[in-house]
């Protein structure tokens, strides 16, 4: 992939692949549970971010390591 060099630093030619799968991605993950306790109130553990967004990662062509 060739990335395209702009004012704002190098960009990729396929953005608006990116920008199609994120759209859906935001369509079919609505929010993540929040979990578990902390100091400052409730908030989602890494468990459950990974298994909310695990199922729609596959239909939108997006990944993460």
């Amino acid at each position: 992939m060739k990335p395209t060099i702009s004012q704002y630093g190098e960009r990729s030619e396929h953005q608006d692949l990116l920008a199609k799968g994120l759209g859906q991605f935001q369509s079919v993950v609505k929010a993540v549970p929040r979990n578990a306790d902390g100091p400052n109130g409730k908030y989602s553990d890494l468990d459950a971010v990974c298994s909310t967004i695990s199922s729609a990662l596959p239909d939108t062509g997006l990944s993460y390591s």
